[in-house]
């Protein structure tokens, strides 16, 4: 029996736990997981609730590349069941007739007293009043209950998502009216612990895209779905052709001023504080920013970055 002393001295050489990082979400870390969540939608890798465990696992390692971050799975989910509220409360508003969808600013619009009314009965939707949902066309693919409608062979080498604007998002024919992927209606505040239903790793089928249900015969509501399915196949092509020409420059050489390499450059100075590491990665989705950005000396840097946290433009999205 080993002796109190002999205890003591094991008990001091266990190395403490590693303390995972706190996620602290913006705008364009939502979008970079949004955009992993469409391709493993896309290519049949998500379930009525949630993911295969082979799909989080390949989002796990491609948000810690993309972005340098070393979250867990738990924390991705998390964000997971919140965007899903965030996209049932916008398919909520839009399916009332005194709310509509502005492309433009990707906001949902509404009068103030129309808004002031309707968030004392749910004010969860105050969030979406405020920074409106500019990844809403991502959230309807990731989130659709949808049956299948065709082959999904071969997706996965159509569709690079880290463009930072999907052409899915851009298509003319698709950014005139906001589309709704069906599933349901209600208004509910769903917890993020039920959003870990991924014990089946078997894949789902292809997803169908839909439009939101309006008024009018069933012959109009056909044409305008048949119109979106042709806008996102048309949209998936040109995804193609803009992946295979962005693999051709990739093989001429790095980007110097890639996001990586600014995540680099960030991760090596000296006092940076969360609140400006994450208002950072916010300003690196501007090419001239980035540039910018590693172009300064290095003692300059910290002071360009503060001064990007004090303009207004720099608050964050969550």
């Amino acid at each position: 029996m080993a002796s109190p002393a002999n205890r003591s001295v094991k008990s001091s050489n266990k190395k403490p736990k590693q303390e995972i990082p706190r996620a602290k979400w913006t705008m364009y870390l939502s979008k970079i997981l949004a955009d992993l969540m469409v391709e493993q939608a896309l290519i049949g890798n998500k379930q009525k609730k949630s993911f295969s465990k082979k799909a989080w696992r390949y989002m796990l390692e491609e948000f810690h590349r993309k972005t340098g971050l070393k979250w867990d799975k738990d924390q991705l989910k998390n964000r997971y069941g919140v965007l899903r509220r965030h996209y049932t409360i916008v398919k909520s508003l839009l399916e009332r007739e005194d709310f509509t969808w502005d492309e433009s600013r990707r906001m949902v619009v509404a009068n103030d007293q129309v808004w002031d009314e309707y968030i004392k009965v749910h004010p969860d939707a105050e969030v979406i009043r405020a920074n409106g949902c500019p990844i809403y066309r991502q959230l309807c693919i990731i989130f659709s209950d949808t049956k299948a409608n065709g082959n999904n062979e071969n997706l996965n080498d159509l569709i690079d998502l880290e463009r930072e604007n999907s052409l899915l998002l851009t298509s003319p024919k698709v950014a005139s009216m906001p589309i709704d992927c069906g599933g349901q209606s209600t208004f509910a505040q769903e917890d993020s612990s039920s959003s870990t239903e991924d014990d089946d790793d078997e894949p789902n089928e292809q997803t169908k895209f839909q439009i939101p249900t309006q008024p009018g015969s069933d012959h109009h509501k056909r044409k305008r779905a048949l119109l979106v399915n042709d806008a996102m196949a048309k949209a998936i092509l040109d995804m193609a052709a803009a992946s295979k020409q962005r693999a051709a420059m990739a093989s001429q050489g790095s980007d110097r001023f890639s996001i990586t390499n600014c995540i680099k450059a960030l991760d090596e100075m000296q006092e940076v504080d969360d609140d400006i590491y994450y208002v950072a990665l916010d300003v690196f989705e501007s090419a001239n920013a980035r540039e910018t950005f590693l172009s300064l000396k290095m003692n300059r840097r910290l002071i360009w970055l503060k001064s990007k946290c004090s303009s207004p433009s720099s608050s964050a999205l969550v």
